[in-house]
């Protein structure tokens, strides 16, 4: 009987070098994912019913509350004692260390906010917006 060897990842997450700075795969599909959502949102805005200003800004503050939940989840949940001595190190996103489930609570509380200031329809506007989403989160697994 033959034992199966586990898959071993040895993939080099830097695409490419520009002189000191790295162009990750990671970075890459956040970026991609950001695009995506931004254009098909801004598509769909006769069906929404809304302004394409309301919309940007919108995308805007989803877009920042999306990192900042990710790297604040990351930070509180995996090593905090680490961050509280090296503080200098929560800004340091190049080295890695975001959190899917910060970036969702992120976007979901300032998407609740932004549509209950605007008196925009959440679910109207979900429906638009989750297949975009799921087409990112399929590219960054």
């Amino acid at each position: 009987m033959e034992i199966a060897m586990p898959f071993v990842h040895n993939l080099d997450p830097v695409l490419f070098h520009l002189w000191n700075f790295q162009i990750r795969y990671y970075g890459l599909v956040w970026v991609f994912g950001f695009l995506i959502t931004y254009y098909y949102v801004l598509k769909s805005k006769e069906k929404l019913n809304i302004p394409k200003e309301k919309l940007e800004n919108y995308m805007f503050y989803l877009i920042l509350s999306i990192v900042l939940g990710a790297r604040i989840f990351y930070i509180l949940f995996t090593d905090f004692g680490y961050y509280l001595l090296n503080p200098i190190k929560i800004f340091a996103l190049w080295e890695g260390g975001v959190s899917f489930f910060g970036g969702l609570l992120g976007a979901v509380l300032i998407s609740l906010w932004y549509f209950r200031k605007h008196k925009i329809d959440f679910y109207k506007i979900g429906d638009v917006i989750v297949l975009p989403v799921a087409f990112a989160l399929v590219l960054g697994r």
